[in-house]
């Protein structure tokens, strides 16, 4: 986002398709089925946030067809499978057990 940008700013409905590269009949269809971004009602006038559609598509955002890309604030040395006394663990366990099932 520009710094003068909002994440506060109302996009119309032309703008948003401009942004994400679809149709206002895309626009039209997800609102009536109750998918993409959230909007505000104006009378008869439709409205988007700007950071509600930025959060739409952090949602939307997939590093392949059958996962969803981790969240932008993602650390990975907070995963428990990089815990380093974990992993000794779980190592030492699956020797225990490679042992136990050689000897029987």
């Amino acid at each position: 986002m520009d710094a003068k940008q909002s994440p506060d700013d109302l996009l119309d409905e032309t703008a948003l398709c401009e942004w994400v590269g679809a149709t206002p009949a895309w626009a039209r269809k997800n609102r009536l089925i109750g998918r993409g971004p959230k909007f505000i009602k104006l009378g008869h006038l439709v409205r988007y946030r700007r950071g509600d559609v930025q959060a739409w598509l952090d949602e939307n955002t997939f590093v392949s067809t059958t996962r969803k890309a981790p969240p932008p604030d993602f650390n990975r040395d907070t995963l428990p499978m990089n815990d380093p006394e974990r992993n000794a663990r779980a190592f030492a366990r699956a020797a225990e057990i490679r042992a136990q099932s050689a000897t029987a």
